[in-house]
Formats: C-alpha cells, structure tokens, sequence
C-alpha cells in the first residue's frame, strides 16, 4: 500500500508529519508497540478485560488439554 512504512503517518494528513513529542527512533528503549491516538490507547486498555472474560469462559479447556 505503501513505498515504505514511514508512509503511512502522512497518509491522513497529507504530506505534512505528525508533531513529535520526542523521537522514538533515539530513546534507548523504544516500545515494542507504540500506541498512536486516543482510540488505540482506549482499545489496548479494554483487551486485559476481553482476555480475562475469554480465559474465564474456556478455562475448563484450557486446564483439561496437558502439554
């Protein structure tokens, strides 16, 4: 979809760069995942709660199957 990754931050807002509020790409230990936005912050919130309904409702399984 696009020449390289780097394109995808002007891919909404034309070709002009997001603000920076510090470079990732020098601190000495960059996220592995980094959350751009308020509806990713919200979603990667929500999924401790999602992981633990869906582990409550197929524990049963999960304890039953040794490895």
């Amino acid at each position: 979809m696009f020449a390289n990754r780097s394109h995808w931050m002007f891919a909404a807002i034309g070709d002009t760069p997001a603000p920076r509020h510090g470079d990732v790409t020098e601190t000495a230990e960059p996220p592995l995942r980094l959350q751009l936005g308020a509806d990713s912050v919200e979603r990667i919130e929500a999924k401790p709660d999602l992981v633990r309904l869906e582990l409550d409702q197929w524990r049963h399984v999960a304890l039953s199957t040794p490895l």
